[in-house]
């Protein structure tokens, strides 16, 4: 019997807990730290690709053209692929790498990948050479010669169309918070999260993540919101600048928004000396 009211006592404590959740409202940014080998590669997808909150496999290499370009596929978990906070969703994005070092990788910005939701027909239990296999199956080949044709496969190595970004097993918004910094201040994101959430809005959630960075300290992130269901409504992308400034887009399209992402960054000086 005792075990029984101490029981109902914490379930009551999480009722109104969650409560108190529903009317504030919450924010999701999940850490997401590599262990696995290829690091080069993983630093450019968790670059290029929205909402990542989940790296259990490793980059599949598929091929590498004379200069050392290589193209590979990688698995991973993304807020794209998922209709609820709490759902599962696993997006499969085929990426281009211009070249790494030990230091950086080199890559095309925004045209070096296409990604796709994870087919029905393939079990969530397969895994690496096996997925890629089956995945093949379902993404015609055009595509991904189109993918290396865009990114210069099998010419010589240009270095001033590439982008290059400092190798990383964490992300940055979490390499700063350990060190006791906020890339982004708190007040700014709060700002941003409060203008998605306002009262009277259907949208009770934020799920953010950070996506990457230019030269001149000028950051990009990644938001979906919920609604009171924690079913996932908008999409958006915001570019936080220096002087404390921020610009906001709606994403439309979350399984091609390359081009959007490019109009985004090319509209707001993205990478220019700041005046």
């Amino acid at each position: 019997m005792k075990q029984l009211k101490i029981c109902a006592k914490y379930l009551t404590v999480c009722l109104v807990l969650l409560h108190v959740v529903v009317l504030m409202g919450c924010s999701y940014n999940y850490e997401v730290k590599y262990n696995g080998p290829h690091i080069d590669l993983h630093t450019e997808s968790s670059n290029s690709l929205f909402g990542l909150y989940a790296v259990n496999e490793t980059p599949v290499l598929m091929e590498e053209d004379a200069f050392g370009r290589v193209l590979y596929f990688y698995k991973v978990g993304s807020s794209i692929a998922r209709d609820e906070i709490y759902g599962d969703g696993s997006i499969f994005a085929f990426l281009i790498m211009q070249k790494s070092n030990d230091e950086y990788v080199y890559y095309y910005s925004d045209i070096n990948f296409i990604v796709r939701k994870r087919p029905e027909t393939i079990p969530y239990s397969v895994g690496g050479a096996a997925l890629l296999e089956e995945v093949l199956k379902t993404i015609p080949n055009e595509e991904v010669e189109e993918l290396k044709a865009k990114n210069d496969w099998g010419k010589p190595i240009d270095e001033s169309k590439c982008i290059k970004v400092k190798l990383a097993r964490i992300n940055r918004h979490y390499t700063e918070e350990y060190a006791g910094r906020h890339l982004v201040p708190q007040s700014i994101m709060q700002e941003v999260y409060d203008k998605m959430c306002i009262n009277g809005s259907p949208n009770i959630g934020v799920f953010f993540r950070y996506l990457t960075s230019d030269d001149y300290d000028r950051h990009i992130y990644f938001f979906r919101t919920s609604d009171k269901d924690w079913k996932l409504t908008n999409s958006y992308v915001v570019m936080f600048k220096l002087d404390g400034s921020y610009e906001i887009a709606e994403i439309v399209d979350l399984w091609n928004y390359q081009e959007e992402l490019i109009a985004f960054k090319e509209g707001n000086n993205w990478n220019k000396p700041i005046e």
